[in-house]
Parts: C-alpha cells; sequence; structure tokens
C-alpha cells in the first residue's frame, strides 16, 4: 500500500527533524529521529514496507506510525494504481497521412 501526506499539510524539513502545520487541528507540530525520516518517505510516495526497509526500523513500528497519521487526518492512502494516469499519458508518434 502507497501512502501520500496530505496536501493541505504544510511542512518542511530541517536539522534532522520535519515541522508542520495541520490546519484541520490549528497545530504546529516537530518531528524528529525515525519519526522524521518516516515522514520524508511518506513524502516520497513509499509503502510501509519499503520505508520499513529504508529507515532501519521494524514494520511493525513504521505501520503503528503511519497508522497514528492516518488517523489524524495528515496522510492518505493512494488509490491510484501505480503508472501515468490519463492526465500523464505521453502522446504517441503522429499519424501518418493515408498514402504517403
Amino acid at each position: 500500500m502507497i501512502y501520500r501526506l496530505d496536501p493541505a499539510v504544510v511542512w518542511f524539513p530541517g536539522d534532522g527533524e520535519v515541522r508542520f502545520y495541520h490546519p484541520v487541528a490549528r497545530e504546529f507540530r516537530t518531528l524528529d529521529g525515525t519519526a522524521a525520516r518516516i515522514w520524508l518517505l511518506l513524502a516520497e510516495g513509499g509503502g510501509s514496507a519499503a520505508i520499513a526497509e529504508q529507515a532501519a526500523v521494524a514494520a511493525q513500528d513504521v505501520q503503528e506510525f503511519v497508522d497514528l497519521l492516518l488517523a489524524q487526518g495528515l496522510v492518505r492512502i493512494d488509490r491510484q494504481p501505480p503508472g501515468p494516469g490519463p492526465a500523464e499519458v505521453l502522446p504517441g508518434p503522429a499519424p501518418r497521412a493515408a498514402g504517403g
């Protein structure tokens, strides 16, 4: 399963931490350490297993943290299949004229 940060959340990384503003809760928060690393990997669109591997954290711990973020409305499940969507389809070669 792939996760995406809620686009309404304003955030920025810095000095081993992530600071963000949650507009629904009207709160500023700071994540540090492993939580900040997981957040940054979520921002890249990762799934919990891949994030656990990259962050060198137990998959269960990552999933618990992601579940908490989901419950707080900070993260969403990306239900769009991987690959280009309809708006991202690149045009093919121009059609050839008949007889030419």
